[in-house]
């Protein structure tokens, strides 16, 4: 996914021709997709791990 990024004046002037409903679900899209990208970045960190030790309680 390639990201624009866009002046605040630009990004108005585009959303000024959208009708409500299509603002809607360009947000749910961009939301999903930064959801998206944080779970699997954080997934990723999380499952970087090194077994170092292993320590049994005998009781």
């Amino acid at each position: 996914m390639e990201i624009y990024t866009l002046t605040d004046e630009k990004r108005r002037k585009i959303l000024s021709k959208l009708k409500y409903h299509q603002i809607q679900t360009l947000s749910d899209f961009t939301m999903y997709e930064v959801k998206s990208e944080m779970i699997t970045n954080n997934f990723i960190a999380a499952s970087d791990w090194h077994l170092v030790d292993i320590q049994e309680d005998p009781f």
